[in-house]
């Protein structure tokens, strides 16, 4: 009877000293843009998993400024967190990101943008699968333009407007999948891709560098258009809009479904005709899961985990639900 008590006694010294040690624990999560939509709902998904595991989540956004980034990190490890969860801003700091937490024995998760160490080893990753996204993306737009009256394969004054981050691997993925298929199904050459770059992946560098590329197209008349995000691809369709194309010979699917959402509300029909859902809150959350069972119970952290996309169109109200 002694022996069971004392047991229990112990066993519940255990789950209190648990307890105590989740309760004081912190996690940085550094995102690369705090004022985009994408990343305020992933930094509120991860916040609201760290408040159900009695974990303190500390974002920080940078701005897409890699310097700050680093400065972020090293105030990070200074104040004595427990994990670092990061977006980068440029996965060029890769390599120094995976240094320092190493040197400071921290665990370090890679969310959205996938970052190497110099010996090219991968940091674990949460995020989506760029090139099957990617994939999901061409084959939605091939499905529009049948469903259009388009035809089975593209006119000879149909363009693809490739809007791309070029300096970000991630990104460069998506779009080369996305335009693979446009050329397998479609027979899109490559003389119709134009390639847009719109670095940081913002909607007003997509709307100011696709206006200032389609003068030089007065040849084009039907208009497929990718990107790395919503962002891209309605900057896009904003600048064929102000240049007089009609919504009739735009073909554009995004991929997140933070701005399709909001354009989908809209009475008037968009260029803007499908995204590929992804909850990014759902990162963010599952980021800090990962972290805390690593850090509380020594849980392995998945080299990778992928988070599925669902595509989401206006027709219909098809998918829109998703964006409630």
């Amino acid at each position: 009877m002694k022996q069971t008590m004392l047991a229990g006694v112990a066993l519940a010294t255990i789950v209190l000293s648990s307890s105590a040690f989740a309760q004081d624990m912190t996690f940085a999560y550094i995102n690369k843009l705090d004022d985009n939509a994408w990343f305020v709902n992933e930094v509120a998904g991860a916040v609201a998993e760290g408040e159900k595991l009695g974990v303190t989540i500390s974002p920080q956004g940078v701005q897409s400024d890699a310097t700050k980034a680093m400065n972020a990190l090293e105030a990070s490890i200074a104040a004595g967190v427990k994990g670092v969860i990061i977006v980068v801003p440029d996965q060029a700091i890769g390599p120094a990101v995976m240094k320092r937490t190493a040197e400071a024995g921290i665990p370090v998760i890679a969310v959205d943008d996938g970052i190497k160490d110099e010996a090219g080893n991968d940091a674990p990753f949460v995020g989506f699968e760029a090139s099957a996204i990617g994939k999901q993306v061409g084959d939605t737009i091939v499905a529009f333009h049948n469903s259009l009256g388009w035809g089975d394969k593209a006119s000879a004054d149909t363009v693809v407007l490739s809007i791309e981050v070029q300096g970000l691997s991630v990104c460069m993925d998506r779009n080369l999948a996305a335009n693979a298929v446009l050329t397998e199904k479609l027979g899109i050459t490559e003389d119709q891709i134009i390639h847009i770059p719109y670095d940081p992946g913002s909607l007003d560098k997509a709307l100011s560098a696709t206006s200032q590329t389609i003068v030089a197209l007065p040849q084009a008349k039907k208009f497929l258009i990718n990107a790395c995000n919503d962002d891209g691809v309605l900057g896009a369709v904003r600048a064929l809009e102000q240049a007089g194309v009609a919504t009739e010979n735009i073909i554009g699917v995004g991929i997140n479904g933070q701005m399709a959402c909001e354009e989908f509300k809209k009475e008037e029909d968009t260029g803007l005709r499908a995204s590929i859902y992804v909850d990014s809150a759902v990162h963010g959350a599952t980021a800090v899961k990962l972290m805390h069972d690593f850090v509380v119970n020594g849980t392995p952290i998945p080299a990778r985990t992928i988070i599925d996309g669902t595509v989401i169109t206006k027709a219909d109200n098809k998918g829109v639900a998703e964006c409630q």
